[in-house]
């Protein structure tokens, strides 16, 4: 993941949103960078969590603010808990 990918993501979201709804368009936007995360990862919740502190450590650039956590459903339809986040 890049910040132009990232950013490009984020222009498709709504001002507030969640960890699980940016991944879902981030595979829909940009499948083999998503892929590529995958194989780098070895496991789909480390390249989640990846994905997520990547949106922390850019989150000034990208200009995003993580609120909180809730639960909300994932990509394989389960709930489970992910960040929420503003754009400022």
């Amino acid at each position: 993941m890049n910040i132009e990918e990232a950013k490009s993501v984020l222009n498709t979201l709504s001002k507030e949103f969640d960890s699980h709804e940016f991944i879902r368009k981030y595979i829909q936007d940009f499948t083999v960078s998503y892929g590529q995360l995958l194989i780098e990862r070895k496991q789909v919740e480390l390249a989640h969590g990846a994905i997520g502190i990547f949106l922390s450590q850019h989150s000034d650039e990208l200009g995003i603010n993580c609120t909180g956590k809730h639960k909300s459903i994932d990509i394989f339809n389960n709930e489970s808990s992910c960040a929420t986040w503003s754009k400022l």
